[in-house]
């Protein structure tokens, strides 16, 4: 049997015609054996469908009439009727309907509803069937399509790094470390440096990889484990990267507006913010000129606005949910802030001649939805990256976070046991820099000025979709507190 979907029903395709559905039973309500109130979930959508004596026959309204929450419903044949009064302006009156279980369930759904945020993650295998969370997995579904479409277009290629590496691109305590046949290994932060080998071959290139980061951060916008969309060129500088990534975003955005409408406004979210995305703001500090729309600030222009704003806050110091939000509260388009100071950056993006700063930027959800995306022009100089990343390593040993003292700790001694009696300090430092030196390779033949980006998909799509926590924007999030289910 060809089965109709609850969509096309809702987009008026289907009115006043007979359809055939199958689902499940997302709302019931029965009322004295005589008629039944079905909201049927299909995935595409719900639909109210009523159960009637005299129309349905006596077969399908008992069985309607004991139907449970979440019932597996096999086949119902009704005719849709407009009904402004019901859920989404439109109704079924069933003249057949049939469970997959007959008896229905083995037990009661155990979600109720109000039952708390943590029995909710507990039950996540079940609490998937939540409208809220299967409109966010479609827009999510939507959002890859358009960054495919986009980069399509734009003449890049699709690759795909490993996961698993044997040296770290951010560094720290946040990675996670396995052993990999006898040897130490980490599963990727990020696919930035094996993205950088592949553009002297294809001056082109992007990814989506899962990340992991094992920061024992537990704010609304982290996760251990979340997807990175990532992206690489030959011969762009930082500002060059900048027009890509607002190209990029307000694509996606306008995109999302238009063709997930009705899975926004089930979120409570109007359409227009993200069709609003890319178009020129008066006052919001952008250039209608040159495609680019997004405010630009430097660095030392954000400390001095947040100390005019009241925050304590230093040249040198990174920024928190308070600042990003502040930055950006009742912004239309991201914020770009860009060149950071050096010593609080990776050490691999280019250094900005006579400064102390590094050509970069990181872009700002408006409304302080946080660092969307982070990005730099690559360094070309291999002895200053050397020399920065000694410098950021054995900076972990005066660190005020215990788990950077101890993975500095942890790392030097097992370097120094490994090269035993040849265990100098520049000999340790050297074995250091070891798993780096395909990386530094890319520089010595053939290097050429190249940037690139990692962007946050859950990130991302928490801003679209409005969502307080980004939890939500995974089927199944991990977080420090949190592997099961």
């Amino acid at each position: 049997m060809q089965f109709d979907s609850v969509a096309d029903i809702l987009a008026g395709k289907k009115t006043g015609q007979t359809v055939h559905l199958r689902g499940w039973v997302h709302r019931h309500r029965a009322s004295g054996g005589k008629l039944a109130f079905v909201v049927l979930r299909d995935g595409s959508g719900t639909v109210q469908c009523t159960v009637k004596g005299g129309v349905a026959d006596p077969d399908s309204l008992a069985m309607a009439v004991r139907a449970k929450l979440e019932a597996s419903v096999s086949s119902l044949e009704g005719t849709v009727a407009a009904d402004e009064r019901a859920p989404g302006g439109f109704e079924v009156k069933v003249a057949r309907f049939t469970l997959h279980e007959p008896n229905g369930p083995t037990g009661d759904f155990p979600l109720r509803g109000e039952q708390g945020t943590e029995f909710e993650l507990d039950m996540r295998h079940l609490w998937l069937r939540s409208t809220e969370l299967s409109a966010i997995l479609r827009i999510k579904h939507r959002l890859y399509k358009a960054v495919h479409d986009f980069y399509d277009r734009e003449g890049f290629t699709q690759v795909d790094p490993s996961v698993i590496t044997t040296n770290a691109c951010e560094g720290g305590s946040t990675l996670f470390t396995f052993d990999y046949f006898g040897q130490t290994a980490y599963l990727s932060q990020s696919a930035q440096m094996y993205l950088e080998g592949c553009i002297f071959g294809l001056p082109k290139v992007y990814s989506i990889t899962p990340s992991f980061r094992a920061e024992k951060s537990r704010t609304t916008k982290h996760l251990t484990e979340f997807h990175h969309l990532e992206a690489e060129y030959a011969w762009w500088n930082a500002e060059d990267s900048r027009v890509h990534q607002e190209k990029l975003v307000t694509y996606m955005a306008q995109t999302i507006a238009r063709e997930c409408a009705a899975d926004l406004i089930l979120l409570k979210q109007d359409p227009a913010r993200l069709a609003k995305i890319g178009t020129f703001q008066p006052g919001e500090g952008g250039e209608d000129i040159d495609g680019k729309r997004f405010p630009r600030i430097d660095y030392s222009q954000a400390v001095d606005r947040l100390k005019q704003l009241g925050f304590h806050v230093n040249y040198g110091d990174d920024f928190g949910v308070p600042h990003e939000k502040a930055l950006t509260e009742g912004k239309v388009n991201p914020l770009f802030i860009c060149d950071w100071p050096a010593n609080i950056k990776a050490f691999y993006m280019a250094e900005k001649p006579g400064t102390d700063r590094v050509l970069c930027s990181d872009m700002m959800g408006p409304d302080g939805f946080g660092e969307l995306i982070g990005g730099s022009q690559r360094s070309e100089d291999v002895v200053s990256m050397e020399r920065r990343l000694l410098a950021q390593w054995k900076a972990m040993a005066q660190s005020k976070d215990f788990d950077d003292r101890r993975q500095f700790k942890h790392e030097w001694e097992a370097i120094a046991a490994r090269l035993g009696e040849n265990a100098t300090d520049e000999a340790i430092e050297q074995a250091y820099l070891k798993p780096y030196q395909w990386y530094f390779d890319l520089r010595r033949y053939g290097s050429v000025p190249h940037s690139g980006f990692g962007l946050g998909i859950e990130r991302v799509l928490r801003w679209f979709t409005g969502q307080e926590h980004i939890r939500d924007m995974l089927p199944y999030p991990r977080t420090p507190a949190r592997a099961y289910p």
